[in-house]
Formats: C-alpha cells, structure tokens, sequence
C-alpha cells in the first residue's frame, strides 16, 4: 500500500510517503514525482513513514535528480532520509554524494541532498 500527500505553497512543494516505495507503485511514484518537477521549483520529499523500500524508488530518485539539475530546480530528502535511505544507496553500489552532482555549465552543486536535521 502507498500513500502520498503532496502539500503546495508558491513554487515550493512538500511530498509526504506512506507505506511501500516498491516496483508495484512505481508508476504512481513516477507521475506524481512528474507533476510536482513540472510545477514547482523545490520539492521536499519525506520518508518518515515509509515501510519498505527497493531498488525501483532508489531508480526514480535518481531520474528525478537528473531531470531536477536540468531544469535548474532542487530537491531536498527531507526527514528519515538517512536512516532509510543511505543504506541502501550502499547496499546497492551508489556512494552518499551519489544524490550530488555538478549542475550543468554551473558547477553549482544540485540540491537533491539530505536536509540536515
């Protein structure tokens, strides 16, 4: 089961998972994380109650990361990120700084990184 709730303000936006971010959800995860690039330029995302995570959800992080440094946009990995999330960019051969990458012709960093909380 997977739930999300997407709050809005201006042009920064704050996506809330709940439940499995797994293969069987990929195409909700895909579209909404789609519409919320499409019309704001931070997003926030949220694991707090996140249950079960693969390799599918760590794929489209990575696809919204890119798409995020090309549009010149950020993206933030907010609460429980490091606890849910760093283990298994190791466990599945990507490094921490993975999330980061030199935006294109910028140098600056991207902001799809974990807040510090």
């Amino acid at each position: 089961m997977l739930d999300v709730k997407v709050q809005k303000k201006q042009k920064k936006g704050e996506i809330a998972f709940e439940g499995e971010l797994v293969i069987d959800h990929a195409l909700q995860i895909k579209e909404e994380l789609t519409k919320a690039l499409k019309s704001l330029k931070e997003i926030t995302l949220h694991f707090d109650k996140v249950t079960r995570i693969d390799f599918s959800f760590i794929q489209l992080l990575y696809a919204l990361r890119s798409s995020a440094v090309a549009a010149k946009k950020n993206v933030i990995l907010g609460r429980a990120c490091r606890e849910k999330l760093m283990p298994l960019f190791q466990a599945y051969g990507f490094a921490e700084e993975g999330l980061e990458q030199a935006a294109p012709k910028t140098g600056k960093k991207a902001q799809a990184t974990c807040a510090k909380t």
